[in-house]
């Protein structure tokens, strides 16, 4: 009997490779950062951005909001002495500290602003801290600009980090409602009602600064 013709090959259709479709840097971001819009495809390990963080953190990247202001750069013995031992290593080795162990991780203290422990950099609002049942001081989000973003592979898992802008150092893991932060990342300074009203509208406009 004779043999089948075989199909030509132009009658398979063509297969193209697919390509990861490239991700923009945010703002202030090094190599190991990612966008908001890559970072849901990592599933439940990361925070669904808001349209707040959308629109703070890729609509605008926030130039003018440090127009005034300068980074904050020492070497590992230097943080180290400033900082002590323990607090060194949750903030420049990016531990998380135990939880339901922090100084904030059930706060119900009065108005005010919780700055960066290395250098004093205002990062939230008093206002905005919750109590997530995970043993951390959590907020719902921070003040606009205050903080990057970077991706971390933290035993396996791929997490979002917080980290101060003006020092690098290491303050919160997203969480599904908003931020898990360190106690030892962080210094309560308590203000009176009109000091704390400037303060926050002062900070919360930066989130208006224009490239």
């Amino acid at each position: 009997l004779p043999r089948p013709a075989l199909p030509s090959r132009a009658s398979f259709p063509s297969v193209h490779p697919v390509h990861p479709r490239s991700t923009p840097k945010p703002p202030h971001s090094s190599s190991s950062m990612a966008s908001f819009g890559s970072l849901g495809k990592l599933g439940g390990l990361l925070k669904k951005p808001t349209e707040r963080d959308r629109k703070i953190v890729e609509d605008n990247s926030g130039q003018n909001a440090h127009a005034n202001e300068s980074k904050i750069t020492k070497s590992d013995a230097q943080w180290e002495e400033k900082l002590g031992k323990t607090t060194f290593n949750v903030m420049r080795k990016h531990q998380m500290e135990p939880p339901f162990k922090g100084k904030y991780h059930d706060f119900k203290g009065d108005k005010g602003i919780f700055c960066c422990t290395a250098c004093d950099y205002e990062l939230y609002d008093s206002a905005k801290f919750y109590n997530s049942g995970t043993g951390w001081p959590a907020f719902h989000e921070c003040f606009p600009f205050q903080l990057d973003h970077k991706v971390e592979n933290v035993g396996g898992q791929m997490k979002v980090r917080y980290f101060c802008w003006r020092c690098d150092s290491f303050v919160a893991e997203a969480h599904q409602s908003g931020h898990s932060a360190n106690s030892r990342a962080l210094k309560f300074v308590a203000l009176d009602g009109a000091s704390y009203s400037t303060k926050v509208k002062t900070l919360n406009a930066k989130q208006h600064a224009k490239k």
